[in-house]
């Protein structure tokens, strides 16, 4: 039996999506949503010419396992045999890619509720597309399923001041991918018969403390009417960020370490050169190993709140205040809502002077 075509009218133009093992699910893979170069805030994508081949999936993240074999090393073999076992991967910088599973009948006018789910993995492994994200059963209940890559480790948390004053600010730049996806799919989810204004931004481990930050940050206000946080608390006083100016000291370690002198050779480094160095110093020190290396807090003000449209044009830069993502951990109290059996949505309260966002479930 040839494997069927599903083509759709999207804001961006034209994709064709593919077969999924759930009968009448159609599964649409490797979508680029942003573009960005190596310590860079990513650059939303609006538009594709011709058709949108979205029947594999994109490049992870570089991440530690990039560089061994997880079959040869005992001490990773659980989480090895779960989630990736037979399974083969290809690793890039350029790996901004999101996967939507769909039920093939659906259209504008479904009006579907969304699951838009972020993996775990410790801000340092995983992506979209591991073994149990990989035709993902929602659908089969009558939602849309998306789930996304983002930068890891060093390549999607590194601060130093030299980068500050290229773009204002500095870190956190696998937030702000998140942030990306999370703008892509509310602008084009219709096309694929989801809701926008029904989606539920659903995480597990550092996926669940990604969820608690975008409901933290005012500028994700209107994305998202609900949140899920699975297996992980989020930051809290005992797991907490820092201004970045406190990363600094670090992060020049590694540069040393690698042998860099400039920002440029910095990023002009290999990549498994990059993980080696900011592997070796994470490791050498116990300051390191229980300081947070991969959150930094905003202290500037948060860019204006963005409400994005369908069929609008999206851009992550602006001229008057680029966007950017505020955290502010410490000193919140949580707030659980929702009946029993519900998927929970979690607010949270600051005493920082800047807003937060709150969210009630069913909005």
């Amino acid at each position: 039996m040839s494997e069927q075509k599903y083509l759709r009218e999207t804001p961006c133009g034209t994709i064709c999506g593919t077969d999924c093992q759930w009968p009448g699910v159609a599964a649409y893979k490797g979508i680029r949503y942003a573009t960005a170069e190596r310590w860079a805030y990513p650059e939303a994508v609006t538009h594709w010419d011709g058709v949108y081949e979205a029947t594999a999936s994109g490049a992870c993240c570089y991440q530690p396992r990039s560089f061994y074999n997880e079959a040869e090393m005992p001490e990773k073999a659980f989480y090895y045999k779960e989630f990736r076992l037979g399974e083969t991967y290809t690793y890039s910088e350029d790996c901004l890619f999101l996967n939507i599973w769909t039920p093939a009948d659906a259209g504008p006018e479904s009006k579907l509720p969304v699951i838009f789910y972020i993996h775990g993995g410790g801000f340092t492994g995983g992506c979209g597309h591991e073994k149990h994200f990989d035709g993902p059963v929602w659908p089969t209940k009558g939602c849309v399923a998306v789930t996304i890559n983002y930068r890891l480790g060093p390549m999607g948390f590194v601060c130093l001041p030299e980068l500050a004053e290229e773009a204002g600010f500095t870190g956190n730049y696998a937030f702000l991918d998140q942030l990306a996806a999370l703008q892509w799919a509310r602008a084009n989810i219709a096309a694929f018969g989801g809701d926008p204004n029904n989606i539920t931004i659903m995480g597990q481990s550092a996926g669940a403390m990604s969820v608690q930050q975008l409901v933290l940050s005012p500028i994700t206000r209107g994305l998202f009417s609900k949140a899920v946080m699975s297996s992980g608390g989020g930051v809290s006083q005992m797991l907490t960020a820092k201004p970045a100016e406190a990363h600094y000291p670090f992060w020049k370690q590694v540069m040393e370490t690698a042998g860099c002198s400039t920002l440029a050779e910095f990023r002009a480094l290999a990549p498994a050169r990059l993980f080696a160095a900011w592997d070796a110093v994470r490791t050498s020190s116990r300051v390191w190993a229980v300081s947070p290396w991969w959150m930094a807090v905003s202290r500037s003000r948060p860019a204006p709140r963005r409400w994005l449209p369908t069929n609008s044009t999206i851009s992550l830069t602006s001229s008057a205040s680029p966007a950017r993502i505020s955290f502010r951990p410490t000193s919140t109290r949580w707030l659980r809502t929702g009946a029993p059996g519900t998927p929970t949505a979690m607010a949270g309260s600051s005493t920082a002077s800047s807003p937060v966002m709150t969210v009630v479930p069913g909005i």
